[in-house]
């Protein structure tokens, strides 16, 4: 019966093992936005995503192979268990230093350290099957220290789960806004000269850092101001419904940030933060209504710069001026097509803002 067990649960780990370690072989950046947590923990890097992707895939095939041979278990999974445990305790030490927050151990437990829980337990229960004897450590019966492990995870899921529903990260409230494509119908179209456009990837990639994030599909030819004051009363009733008003950004891109630059006009609120993405342009000059507007609260501006639209310097100069005001310039060579995507290039200097970190050029 043991031996069945053993045998299900390393196919099980193994083939989820390899199944990871193709994914991020073949599709890097993807696998780099769908895994929760990832893009928190640094800008997106292909070739290291590769390189420990080629990583899972041989300590699937070890898991595998083991399951089906049983007398090379032990040799086969002893150093993948051991990867697999420091890989779990290097996660654990992030959040005991403060790199990560507490909810990271949560969001953390089903990728990383229940893979080598169980590739312990694989090891320990081979062992025992293979030589029979139960092992002892200084006269203590080692199901009984393994059973302690087991409720010291346990207790640990349950104090990640109170602290993910009290952490900072999730009294955080960001409002994506999209550019003005999207309001065609189609969530994910493609731009005769700026490609694909993937609104469900932006979002989701956003919601993976554990904010609560508000983002709707707008109706065809949305009228700016109507959005803009719809949006101001959303943040209104959130800051009166006790939501600090720091905890709360609004980011648009293209249409979407000329929308986030009126609500910021109306609002005139300073705490507030903004992110504003490819908008800026000599229209703001000579439209008489964009001319009248004024920033305020903490303005994070980003452009691309083979972009057409450019640096918003010249609204952030008007009287009054924000409380602070950044601007960052980023380089892909998309023009407008530079934000289609959940591209590590905005979206990391936008998550810093967020959380009120030092946002580098």
């Amino acid at each position: 019966m043991l031996n069945k067990i053993i045998t299900g649960l390393a196919l099980l780990l193994g083939l989820a093992a390899l199944a990871n370690g193709v994914f991020m072989t073949v599709a890097p950046e993807s696998w780099y936005w769908a895994v929760p947590g990832v893009p928190a923990r640094g800008p997106f890097n292909q070739h290291f995503v590769r390189d420990i992707g080629i990583n899972y895939m041989l300590i699937g095939a070890a898991f595998i192979y083991g399951a089906m041979v049983a007398k090379h278990r032990v040799l086969l999974w002893v150093v993948p268990t051991g990867w697999l445990v420091c890989h779990a305790i290097f996660h654990i030490w992030e959040v005991i230093v403060g790199l990560c927050s507490p909810e990271f151990l949560l969001m953390d437990f089903n990728g990383v350290t229940l893979p080598a829980l169980l590739a312990l337990g694989l090891v320990y229960a081979s062992y025992k099957v293979k030589t029979g004897v139960r092992l002892v450590f200084k006269g203590v019966i080692q199901d009984r220290l393994l059973s302690f492990f087991l409720a010291t995870i346990i207790g640990m899921l349950f104090f990640c789960q109170a602290a993910l529903a009290d952490s900072d990260m999730a009294k955080k409230h960001v409002f994506y806004l999209h550019g003005a494509i999207i309001e065609k119908g189609d969530p994910k179209p493609i731009h005769p000269q700026y490609g694909l456009y993937d609104y469900p990837a932006i979002v989701a990639a956003l919601s993976r850092f554990g904010f609560t994030l508000i983002s709707e599909q707008r109706a065809i030819d949305t009228d700016y101001l109507s959005y803009a004051q719809k949006l101001s009363e959303q943040i209104t009733t959130l800051i009166a419904n006790g939501t600090k008003a720091q905890d709360i950004t609004v980011i648009g891109f293209s249409k979407g940030a000329m929308i986030t630059v009126i609500a910021s006009s109306l609002l005139k609120n300073n705490d507030v933060n903004f992110a504003i993405m490819a908008t800026c342009g000599e229209w703001y000059e000579t439209d008489e209504f964009l001319n009248g507007l004024r920033l305020h609260g903490h303005i994070l501006s980003i452009y691309e710069e083979s972009d057409l639209a450019g640096s918003c310097k010249k609204l952030a100069a008007r009287s009054p001026a924000p409380s602070s005001f950044k601007e960052v310039s980023i380089n892909t060579g998309k023009e407008h097509g530079a934000f289609y995507l959940p591209r590590s290039e905005w979206i990391n200097p936008v998550v810093s803002w967020v959380k009120r970190e030092t946002v580098n050029h």
